[in-house]
């Protein structure tokens, strides 16, 4: 488990600096948390890996189909990767001009768009 220091100790099974954050086994980790030596620190998701995520689902809404569906549509991880790429050039919080869908990804999430059809009830 990583875990934080709140003060500087030191002892037979860990001492550590105040602020300092390492990995300790998860028994030791949580005695040390039970005394207030120390607090947990949750992994935060890289921005690279969130930003997949947030375009494997964009896909997904914008298409229709599941994130199953989607893995088996090789084409499909080129829109995904293309969104990743757009998502990461375009990281400042303040953005200028006109922003508008790639036309690659727009094209290809719609060759495989099914939620635009009418369903089999005729609506």
């Amino acid at each position: 488990m990583k875990v934080k220091a709140l003060v500087s100790f030191s002892g037979a099974r860990l001492g550590m600096t105040l602020g300092e954050t390492r990995e300790v086994p998860d028994d030791v980790a949580k005695e040390f948390i039970k005394i207030g030596h120390v607090e947990a620190v949750e992994e935060k998701k890289s921005t690279k890996a969130a930003m997949l995520d947030a375009a494997k689902n964009y896909a997904a809404s914008y298409t229709g189909l599941t994130l199953d569906d989607l893995d088996e549509r090789e084409e499909v991880s080129i829109a995904v990767l293309t969104l990743v790429s757009d998502m990461w050039d375009n990281r400042q919080t303040t953005l200028t001009g006109a922003r508008s869908v790639n036309r690659l990804v727009d094209s290809i999430l719609f060759m495989h768009s099914v939620n635009l059809l009418p369903g089999s009830d005729g609506g």
